[in-house]
């Protein structure tokens, strides 16, 4: 079986993350920003595996959040190992659409 790469198994994982902060803690107005990631990748995850995240989470002073997790593939195994989040909340501003820009780059 092909092999997802573990950097898209950390996206998924913070992923699920931010939305959980999100829907759960905090105001819709609330904008996270990810300031620090932190953890060790210790089993392959198949491509098309369902993950589960498992996290921890406690509301830092002056708007800023910490996160610990871990991540089980649908087997049980151990794929990502003593994960950090650290990131800061904000109001949203009133011209925030927010929707991502993309721009080509050029040569």
């Amino acid at each position: 079986k092909p092999v997802l790469h573990g950097l898209c198994t950390l996206g998924y994982a913070l992923r699920a993350i931010l939305l959980h902060w999100q829907q759960h803690h905090h105001d819709v107005d609330d904008t996270v920003q990810v300031k620090f990631v932190s953890t060790k990748f210790s089993f392959p995850v198949a491509v098309g595996s369902a993950i589960q995240v498992c996290l921890w989470t406690q509301e830092a002073s002056l708007g800023m959040l910490h996160c610990s997790f871990k991540v089980y593939d649908q087997s049980d195994n151990l794929v990502l190992d003593d994960g950090f989040v650290q990131a800061s909340l904000s109001k949203k501003e009133s011209s925030d659409s927010g929707h991502f820009v993309l721009r080509r780059m050029s040569k």
